[in-house]
């Protein structure tokens, strides 16, 4: 089915703005998109061309010999400003450039990137929020400014140490890796956005774990299940709710969580980026599905991952952009 899906639709399931000449400080791309409505006998493709109006101020000491850490963000100020604050306090901004990816807000996201001092790239368009995308433009500019390494790097994610990015990254190399993820920890309440002790992901999703979930596991590596669903073999976070030891392991996976992926760009661009037609989940599964060479790097790592705050804020959690995420990953990848 993959083949199928990719030799009709490959301009909806790749990314096309590697394959322009940009000026990376102000330019628009057109990315057709398809996805599944459902409908009374099962889903109908729906297929649209979005219009990304992309500007990008570049922050003064850009070096494209190290790691770019591309971090999306809708608004949500507090959230990538405890990012930026991590950053500073651990003087992690010594070992990577990062760029805030601004979909539309509205509040000044740009005042919290110069205070920063990191590089800034506004995004304007006419359609959901798009993951996917946010990161494949602003992996577009990096590919240009020389870079060969990115990191997808979640506005909720927290560092509480630079030496755990400095071993990462040495694994990462050391290992030829194409794609490698880490050990994700929930956070103490110090790195929490809220005042409250249970977030409201936590009490929703998970009220069992309600006043004993900080400090666990939330991502520990790859494991699946078998389902009944549009996925045949459903990915999810191994150790989850754990204690830290129980991930301190370092081994192949089949995929690592998009929360933070550090990525060799040439592989990235020779995949076309991220799926745009995987807007909001899946696109980080299936890309290691894909790409070869994909670590988990737990022994020894941590970082701090809040888990959907912003997804909370913008009701972007269900809905049927997930729905049709759901289902085409599964076209995509049963088998």
């Amino acid at each position: 089915m993959r083949e199928q899906i990719l030799s009709s639709m490959e301009a909806a399931m790749k990314c096309t703005v590697f394959d322009k000449d940009i000026d990376k400080t102000s330019f628009s791309h057109s990315q057709i998109q398809v996805g599944l409505e459902r409908v009374t006998h099962g889903y109908d493709w729906i297929k649209r061309v979005v219009d990304y109006e992309c500007k990008f101020d570049i922050q003064e000491n850009y070096d494209s010999s190290k790691p770019t850490a591309i971090i999306p963000i809708r608004d949500c100020g507090e959230i990538i400003t405890m990012c930026m604050e991590s950053m500073k306090k651990t003087n992690t901004f010594d070992l990577i450039n990062v760029i805030i990816v601004d979909d539309r807000s509205t509040e000044d996201i740009k005042k919290i990137a110069n205070k920063y001092q990191v590089s800034y790239l506004r995004i304007d368009h006419k359609s959901t929020f798009n993951f996917s995308m946010l990161c494949n433009l602003a992996a577009k500019v990096c590919h240009d400014l020389g870079n060969t390494q990115i990191i997808m790097w979640n506005a909720d994610l927290y560092v509480s140490d630079k030496v755990n990015l400095e071993r990462l990254l040495e694994k990462h190399n050391k290992n030829n890796a194409s794609l490698s993820g880490t050990k994700l920890l929930y956070p103490p309440l110090e790195y929490s956005t809220s005042n409250n002790e249970d977030t409201e992901n936590i009490l929703r999703y998970f009220p069992q774990m309600a006043g004993r979930w900080r400090g666990t596991i939330q991502f520990g590596g790859d494991a699946w299940v078998q389902t009944n669903g549009p996925i045949n073999s459903s990915p999810i976070h191994d150790k989850r709710f754990g204690q830290p030891e129980e991930a301190d392991v370092d081994r192949s996976a089949r995929f690592v969580t998009g929360a933070m992926q550090v990525i060799q760009l040439d592989k990235f661009v020779e995949m076309g980026g991220y799926n745009p037609s995987l807007e909001k989940n899946f696109q980080d599964v299936d890309i290691c599905a894909h790409i070869g060479d994909v670590w988990y790097f737990g022994k020894d790592i941590e970082f701090y991952h809040d888990e959907s705050p912003s997804f909370q804020k913008h009701n972007n959690k269900q809905g049927p952009q997930i729905e049709s995420d759901h289902v085409l990953y599964g076209l995509l990848n049963n088998g």
